[in-house]
């Protein structure tokens, strides 16, 4: 696992990485800003919740800890068990780790315990069935579990964790076309054939003890705060 982490980090330093982390975090500030948490966890070292408007944020790495802002603090740890109380966050985002290793469980299990109740999860992956991902980033080496969105969910079920909603980002190879043409185009095939996606996004929120109704203008809200 910590191989399988090193791995990724150094893959988000490449160019594909990069262009990954864009689109995620075109996909995640707005969705944040429209949220506003108190206390955030990015599990992805602090790579896509930089300059979010979270009032506090924890960075998780498997690495010494760097100087960060006053804002972020580093937290050098396994991301397979969370060193922190439960209930610590209302914010945790985890971008492909869950695609590292067959134990994604214990990993689910770990993030729904430090979420607050009525807290947000949000997972970033691989599209396994993705047009665009089996061509261009289809040798990577820390992918080694593949994972669909309905896999995530199952888990979710079992640890309190109610999905909100699940959708398909990148299309055209994560690179918004120039032409207004293409870009229609690439918005029918996004509605028309979601499966040809690069990546998915998937927003779970723990549940309330007293299974509080949530209004789905809210859901929508989030769902609609992206780029694209």
């Amino acid at each position: 696992m910590v191989v399988a982490t090193k791995q990724l980090h150094d893959w988000f330093e490449t160019d594909a990485g990069h262009r990954v982390l864009a689109c995620e975090r075109d996909h995640l500030l707005p969705m944040v800003a429209n949220y506003r948490p108190f206390r955030s966890l990015d599990m992805t070292r602090g790579l896509l919740l930089q300059d979010s408007l979270s009032r506090e944020l924890v960075a998780l790495t498997t690495e010494s800890a760097v100087h960060s802002d006053n804002k972020t603090a580093q937290v050098v740890s396994d991301s397979g068990r969370l060193p922190f109380a439960s209930e610590s966050f209302d914010l945790v985002v985890c971008a492909h780790l869950h695609e590292l290793s067959a134990s994604a469980g214990e990993m689910v299990a770990d993030m729904s315990r430090v979420l607050t109740s009525g807290g947000l999860c949000v997972f970033f992956g691989f599209n396994p069935h993705g047009i665009w991902r089996r061509s261009d980033y289809g040798n990577i080496d820390w992918w080694s579990c593949p994972s669909v969105p309905s896999d995530l969910q199952a888990l979710g079920d079992m640890f309190l964790l109610k999905t909100l909603f699940c959708d398909h980002i990148g299309f055209g190879g994560l690179k918004k076309p120039a032409h207004p043409v293409s870009r229609l185009g690439m918005q029918m095939l996004k509605h028309t054939l979601p499966g040809a996606s690069v990546l998915y996004r998937l927003v779970m929120r723990k549940q309330v003890l007293s299974r509080t109704g949530l209004l789905i203008d809210e859901v929508e809200a989030m769902r609609s705060a992206s780029v694209g």
